[in-house]
C-alpha cells in the first residue's frame, strides 16, 4: 500500500514569481523528494493563486517571489487543493482525492478509528469507512461494488516479537 500526498495544480495565466512547469490546468502532483524545481513552484504558484488575488492588491502577473512567500506567510490557514492518493501496490486501483477536496485536511484521516470519516470530494465521489480490522477506501461511493483499497488497521513491525 502506498499513501501519497496530491496537488491540484490550478490554472495559473501569468506568473513571473519564479519557474512553474508547463502543466495542464488542474492536473496532479505527487509530493515526493523528487519533486523537480519547476514543479514546486507549480505547486507554491497554486497555493498562491488560491490565496493571493487581484482584489488583495497583490498582482501576481508583477509580483516577485519575496513579494508572493511573504503574502502567502501572512495568511492564517492556507489550503491546497489536492488530498491523499491511496494505492494498492500489487495490482489494485489507486483511489486518488475528488474534486473541491483539500490536501490541508489530510490529518482528518486520523479520526477514522474513532468513527468519523473525513470528506474526500466529489466527481467522482471516494468514500472511507472503517470495516472491523481495515480501513476500505471506495474511489466512487455511487458505483456499487467499484475500485476499492483495503488498509490494515495495524501494521505489524518487522523483527518485533511477543514474549
Amino acid at each position: 500500500m502506498r499513501i501519497v500526498p496530491m496537488v491540484e495544480i490550478r490554472p495559473i495565466d501569468v506568473f513571473q514569481a519564479w519557474m512553474v512547469a508547463d502543466l495542464d490546468a488542474f492536473s496532479t502532483i505527487a509530493i515526493s523528494g523528487h519533486l523537480t524545481p519547476a514543479e514546486i513552484g507549480a505547486v507554491i504558484a497554486t497555493l498562491a493563486e488560491v490565496h493571493l488575488r487581484d482584489e488583495d492588491g497583490l498582482d501576481l502577473a508583477e509580483a516577485d517571489a519575496s513579494t508572493v512567500i511573504r503574502a502567502l506567510l501572512e495568511q492564517d490557514d492556507l489550503i491546497l487543493p489536492g488530498g491523499l492518493e491511496v494505492r494498492d501496490l500489487n495490482a489494485g486501483p489507486a483511489i486518488v482525492p475528488g474534486c473541491c477536496c483539500g490536501l490541508e485536511s489530510w490529518r482528518e484521516w486520523s479520526q477514522v478509528l474513532s468513527g468519523e470519516y473525513p470528506w474526500l470530494g466529489h466527481d467522482p465521489t471516494p468514500r472511507i469507512a472503517l470495516d472491523g480490522d481495515r480501513i476500505r477506501v471506495w474511489q466512487d461511493s455511487h458505483v456499487e461494488g467499484g475500485d476499492s483499497v483495503d488498509l490494515p488497521v495495524a501494521v505489524p513491525m518487522a523483527g518485533c516479537g511477543g514474549s
